[in-house]
């Protein structure tokens, strides 16, 4: 071993991982413009506005398109709240995430049993309807 040296054991893994052993590295540095700006709400009101649209197509009685398009915008919900909770704004990143996961399936359940009510309308309307006989 050469003289001056310590042997690599004496290194931790907790000195490795400190990020103050890096001075040059900082998140508010101009390389992470976005990170600097704290006033930034754009992602916090798109996560709002597709949970919003996404249970609003949850209610619409459209067979096939109302699940799609609502699971989708549910999906970019939960990727617009991880996105916003890595920005540093953990509360209003947290608050969608647990209402897709938690609340999103009801609203889902509510439109399918309000499609559910439009068919069976449909359904004894066509009943009623006499057939005519040749």
């Amino acid at each position: 071993m050469h003289a001056g040296r310590q042997p690599l054991s004496r290194y931790t893994t907790a000195r490795f991982l400190q990020l103050d052993a890096l001075p040059h590295f900082s998140f508010s540095s101009p390389c992470f413009p976005i990170m600097a700006s704290s006033n930034n709400t754009a992602p916090v009101r798109a996560t709002w506005i597709c949970l919003g649209l996404a249970w609003a197509f949850y209610l619409l009685p459209i067979p096939g398109l109302s699940g799609t398009v609502g699971s989708a915008l549910c999906l970019a919900t939960f990727i617009l709240s991880i996105i916003v909770m890595c920005k540093g704004e953990a509360t209003s990143g947290l608050i969608p995430m647990l209402l897709v996961i938690c609340v999103s399936p009801i609203v889902y359940f509510i439109g399918l049993g309000i499609m559910s009510m439009f068919v069976m309308l449909g359904v004894s309307e066509l009943a009623e309807i006499p057939v005519p006989q040749n």
